[in-house]
Order: C-alpha cells, then sequence, then structure tokens
C-alpha cells in the first residue's frame, strides 16, 4: 500500500475524538486515514478531529467487560467505517463493519477488509498470522 499512497497509518499516542461535549477520546494503537479525509478534517497536535476510515484495538486482559462494544458504538458514531479488534489471546482478528456482522479470522486465513476497506485500500491483504509474528 505505500507505493499507492492513498493514506496516513498512525500508531502509538494518536487520539481520535469520538464525541463533543464533553469530548470523547478514543486512542487506538493503529489507524488508517485516507488522504481525503484528512484533506477535510483538523488536526490538533495529537488529536484527530475527522473520523480515521479503519482503526485497530487490541484486546487486553485488563480490559473491563463490555469495553470492546464501547469502543466500537462509539467509533462507528464518529464515521470510522471500519475497526479490527485483535486478541492476541486466541489469535484471531475480529472485523467489524458499521452495519454488518462481525467477521473472525483465525490463523490461516487472510485479512482483507472485504468491501469496505477495499473501497478504500483496493488490493490489501494480510496474514492474520503475519500480525502474531
Amino acid at each position: 500500500m505505500r507505493t499507492q499512497n492513498l493514506g496516513v497509518v498512525m500508531a502509538g499516542e494518536v487520539g481520535v475524538f469520538t464525541a463533543p461535549n464533553p469530548d470523547t477520546v478514543r486512542a487506538p494503537e493503529v489507524l488508517f486515514l485516507s488522504h481525503e479525509r484528512d484533506a477535510r478534517g483538523k488536526r490538533r497536535e495529537g488529536f484527530l478531529e475527522i473520523a480515521p476510515e479503519l482503526t485497530v484495538e487490541i484486546r487486553s486482559p485488563t480490559d473491563r467487560p463490555g469495553e470492546g462494544q464501547r469502543k466500537l458504538g462509539e467509533y462507528f458514531a464518529a464515521g470510522v467505517r471500519q475497526v479490527w479488534m485483535i486478541d492476541p489471546a486466541t489469535r484471531t482478528v475480529q472485523v467489524h463493519d458499521s452495519g454488518g456482522e462481525p467477521l473472525s479470522l483465525a490463523r490461516g486465513a487472510v485479512l482483507t477488509g472485504g468491501e469496505v476497506l477495499q473501497e478504500v485500500l483496493p488490493g490489501f491483504k494480510l496474514p492474520v498470522d503475519d500480525i502474531f509474528e
């Protein structure tokens, strides 16, 4: 995807505003923001005021019950198109789109993001095994 220059991948301490008044911010482990959305949005230092197309969350044993569902709801309400929930304990990836049932992928599968992500990142493919290397 680097050669196509379709957007930016950000990792680490990047906050995504998911709701105003009071400001609610989530910090996904990784996100993808297309150049098209980036041009329409605003950035404050360390924060995005426009939703990225994709966010990636890594589950932790210390996550509170229901935390993943809350994050999904906030991301989709803000305009995120797809969320990956990665579970290192089970070595699985759940792919969530705003309107559909989640797709669960395990070792040996290839993550493409389906139609939603292929609209933004045509040709994207990532073997699930590569995520857990």
